[in-house]
């Protein structure tokens, strides 16, 4: 008898169980399922009971707070890079050097030192051009001048290496040097295209005398594709195109230097220009400027093709602001509006018929773009080299083949 009571308790105790647990999932079921869901049809919502019901549902969000340090250094990202930088130091012999033109202040000495980059282990050394004055005509070459110019490069190491000026780049406004030193360490170049506004990077120079490193950390605030290296707001088929602007400090400690982005690689080299009455500091993007370090470590030294012309690099505000039929290419112009200005005399572009107004809007049949300008197409080119011109005038397609110089 005791032994059927029990199992029929234990039956009773289990079927509660089993109800209770059914009732509790059902009722869950309804209260966050079924509830929300029938309350959701319009017909629905005004009832008692469904509004009451969903009154006690509380919904909870769960929020993780995520602390990101960032860990930047400045000395361990660019400890790659600092073996490469030089200093460039530019003397006379003592039996040259005559009383009249002797040293006198700080600014004298920063104006006969700069910052380079070593390119190869075999001693070539890049840098910017100082002022016009070590640039001969048009082309890339050197002046006569520099020829009784004797320059000396002081390593990170302590070393000292004699160099001659070997090629004068008047197109990206750079200069390339020479030394006999060997096994030198050389650059790592990145990819200035994939670098982003907002994005940190590194200026560092060596020109401040006693081998000392400067640093300047700074922000790109924009990627400037119509900024010429011609002092206006026009652009020459013999001057690069293309800058990146940052707010870190330019000046004559770094000029020449290296840009480093977060990866430890050098992705531009720092300079600046008189524009307006004042200087602007700027980064050349280093994919402009491997075409021509390409051609010196080749040996192909000669100058480019000059085309001599100036234009505007058009975009869609330029296009609309001047009426034009394409939004792309390059508009041959001048502010005053006189062909002379536009196109010079006794060049490649007016012996061709290039004329004011006329837009650029390919090259050998190349189209002509913001990221591929008009002055980059001519630089690929030397003098003699025959190129062929499609152009827009009066809204009719023409071509011209023109001989560069």
């Amino acid at each position: 008898m005791l032994k059927k009571a029990a199992k029929k308790v234990i039956k009773i105790l289990f079927i509660v169980v089993i109800v209770a647990v059914i009732g509790g999932v059902s009722g869950v079921a309804m209260e966050r399922i079924i509830v929300p869901w029938l309350s959701s049809f319009k017909c629905l919502e005004h009832f008692p009971i469904l509004q009451k019901v969903n009154e006690k549902i509380t919904v909870i969000n769960k929020t993780e707070q995520v602390t990101v340090r960032e860990n930047f250094s400045v000395t361990n990202t660019a400890q790659n890079v600092l073996p490469v930088i030089v200093s460039i130091v530019e003397y006379a012999d003592g039996k040259d050097v005559q009383k009249e033109n002797e040293i006198k202040t700080s600014s004298d000495i920063q104006n006969h030192i700069k910052t380079g980059i070593i390119l190869t282990g075999d001693g070539l050394i890049m840098s910017v051009i100082r002022n016009n004055a070590d640039v001969f005509g048009e082309g890339s070459t050197l002046s006569e001048s520099n020829a009784s110019k004797k320059y000396k490069i002081f390593s990170s190491n302590g070393k000292e290496f004699e160099a001659k000026k070997v090629f004068v780049d008047q197109y990206a406004e750079v200069e390339f040097y020479k030394t006999e030193g060997g096994n030198l360490p050389a650059a790592q170049f990145g990819n200035s295209d994939e670098l982003e506004t907002g994005e940190k990077i590194i200026i560092i120079g060596n020109a401040a005398g006693e081998y000392q490193n400067t640093f300047s950390l700074g922000v790109i605030n924009e990627k400037n594709k119509r900024f010429s290296l011609l002092n206006s707001e026009l652009s020459s088929s013999e001057k690069m195109e293309g800058a990146i602007m940052c707010d870190a400090l330019i000046n004559e400690k770094n000029m020449g230097g290296p840009i480093v982005d977060f990866n430890g690689t050098v992705v531009g080299i720092a300079r600046y220009i008189a524009k307006d009455g004042k200087n602007v500091g700027f980064i050349i993007p280093i994919n402009r400027l491997k075409f021509t370090i390409e051609r010196v470590i080749q040996g192909q030294r000669n100058p480019h093709g000059v085309l001599g012309a100036y234009y505007l690099s058009i975009n869609r505000e330029i296009a609309l602001l001047n009426h034009l039929a394409v939004d792309r290419g390059a508009l041959i112009y001048s502010f005053s509006g006189q062909q002379g200005l536009a196109v010079k005399k006794g060049s490649a572009a007016e012996i061709a018929g290039l004329q004011l107004r006329d837009i650029v809007l390919s090259v050998d049949g190349k189209e002509i773009t913001l990221d591929d300008p008009l002055s980059q197409m001519i630089s690929r080119h030397q003098a003699g080299d025959k190129i062929m011109l499609t152009i827009m005038r009066n809204e009719e397609m023409k071509f011209l083949d023109v001989t560069l110089k």
